[in-house]
């Protein structure tokens, strides 16, 4: 995350999106709670990240200019380790090894999530050009 001094201008940004979001997605512009606990149930450590996240983000003062946010998922070697004396569970011939090609060795990461946020630019004018209507435009009811 790169962070300047606080722009008040893009007070304004945030609480549009915020708006806007609350009027496409409804009041809860998130992932619903089932959602949530398929996720905590997937990655048990997304819980604890998320705290982390949430307190030392408080502790930041400033705009984010570019913030970049990758999450990123371990697999356990107990797991693969008990998946070794498992076998392949009566999967064999083609499909067999490719599903063995397939699995990561543990330690292995893998990317979930990744998204990049950047500002390239503030102004506080803008041309009446810029946010005119288009003459072409018709309102459909």
């Amino acid at each position: 995350m790169w962070l300047a001094p606080r722009i008040a201008a893009l007070d304004q940004v945030a609480a549009f999106d915020r708006k806007f979001a609350e009027k496409v997605y409804g009041e809860v512009a998130s992932m619903s709670l089932d959602q949530l606990a398929a996720l905590r149930a997937m990655h048990p450590g997304f819980q604890k990240a998320q705290d982390r996240l949430s307190k030392e983000g408080a502790k930041m003062q400033g705009t984010a200019l570019m913030t970049t946010l990758t999450l990123e998922s371990v697999k356990d070697p107990a797991a693969s380790a008990q998946q070794s004396e498992g076998g392949s569970q009566g999967v064999g011939g083609l499909a067999g090894r490719l599903m063995r090609r397939k699995q990561e060795p543990a330690g292995t990461k893998n990317k979930v999530f990744g998204s990049t946020h950047e500002i390239l630019s503030v102004a506080t004018s803008v041309a009446d050009a810029d946010v005119a209507i288009p003459a072409d435009f018709k309102e459909r009811k």
